[in-house]
Order: C-alpha cells, then sequence, then structure tokens
C-alpha cells in the first residue's frame, strides 16, 4: 500500500491535523473491486468525486474510504450478493 500522509493547515500556517491519503489502486484494493470500477462508478455519480493531488492523481482519505465501502455493501446487499 503506498498511502501518505496528508497535512491539514490553519490559515495562519499552523498545523491541525495529519490525515491517511490513499491512492487509488489502494482503495481498489482494500475494496477487493477494480480501479476502472471506482472510476466508473465515480463518473456515474455514484460515489463522490476523487479529490486531486498536484499531479492530478486521485487521492483518497479514510473518510472517503468509508463512504465507498457503504456504497459497495449497500449496493450488494440490494442486489443479494452479501446476506
Amino acid at each position: 500500500m503506498h498511502c501518505r500522509l496528508l497535512p491539514t493547515y490553519s490559515t495562519k500556517g499552523l498545523l491541525l491535523k495529519t490525515q491517511v491519503k490513499y491512492k487509488i489502486s489502494d482503495i481498489a484494493d482494500k475494496l477487493g473491486i477494480g480501479i476502472s470500477t471506482l472510476k466508473y462508478y465515480e463518473k456515474t455519480g455514484q460515489i463522490p468525486k476523487a479529490q486531486r493531488d498536484e499531479n492530478n492523481f486521485r487521492y483518497y482519505t479514510e473518510a472517503d474510504l468509508l463512504r465507498i465501502k457503504a456504497h459497495f455493501i449497500t449496493k450488494n446487499h440490494r442486489r443479494g450478493a452479501l446476506k
């Protein structure tokens, strides 16, 4: 896993907190789905758009991971894939 720490600063430049920053491949691996699946669901508005870093790569926070995981659990439960 290639996650990075994402610092959050106040308006005065003070470090407020640090969160984990996941790449799309990290999220796909954690959920057991393909990267193309995540991109498709983002494109169709089924999950929120990922934030972008300075290189325009998608990145996700822990909160994003939980929202996406909840989406797939709900979707699979409706289809009967989960009991």
